[in-house]
């Protein structure tokens, strides 16, 4: 998960409610334990969806928070919105039963963006694509390709390696043709994945250990 995220949902908490005497965890629950519940609650998952540009009309309000009515003769739902529901919400721009209850699918997000970068069709677009095997992204279009992916998704890639990802522009063959002749192997390059940019946007950033991270 994306620990900056999580400290702007927490400010974004406190501000619309107030400080609690508690620290404000993940597995900390939006009614029972921060007490919102009836208007209030669609107040807050308002304000939540305009702060974060989540959208929340699928949202089911009435499955995750009681009525004004009903909370006083304590009916409970069988339902809770945590805050890492809210943070997965963030990172996925939605926030509905799929993100909820175990979304793990690239977000249409990062999705679209890379099939605008890379021109290419949506069923190429798994996780385990590669950036430059698969989608042809390479030399400078890769540099334009990083620097793109960290500012649409305030990833910060100031400590991605891409020479170690991305072939050079120039011509392919004739180093070929140098390599057969003198016997010399094709320093191998390392393999970026769509899924390793999907972990960049969790983590907020893209090196070598987040990368390597399982």
């Amino acid at each position: 998960m994306n620990d900056e995220i999580l400290e702007k949902l927490k400010k974004f908490i406190i501000e619309e409610r107030w400080e609690y005497d508690f620290p404000l965890m993940r597995d900390t629950r939006i009614e029972n334990d921060l007490d919102i519940y009836g208007d209030d609650a669609d107040d807050f998952i308002i304000a939540f969806g305009k702060e974060f540009n989540v959208d929340v009309s699928w949202f089911r309000i009435g499955e995750y928070f009681n009525s004004e009515n009903s909370r006083p003769f304590n009916v409970k739902k069988k339902k809770n919105l945590t805050i890492a529901h809210l943070e997965k919400a963030v990172i996925a721009g939605r926030l509905d039963e799929e993100v909820i209850n175990g979304w793990k699918p690239i977000t249409e997000k990062l999705k679209n963006f890379i099939i605008k970068e890379a021109v290419v069709d949506k069923a190429e677009v798994t996780r385990e694509a590669g950036i430059e095997s698969d989608l042809g992204i390479y030399g400078d279009d890769a540099y334009d390709f990083i620097i793109a992916f960290g500012k649409e998704f305030k990833v910060d890639v100031s400590h991605f390696m891409a020479a170690d990802y991305f072939s050079p522009e120039g011509d392919f063959i004739l180093p070929a043709i140098i390599r057969a002749l003198t016997g010399r192997k094709k320093k191998k390059q390392k393999e970026l994945t769509v899924g390793h940019l999907e972990k960049a946007v969790i983590a907020g950033r893209l090196d070598e250990e987040v990368i390597n991270s399982r």
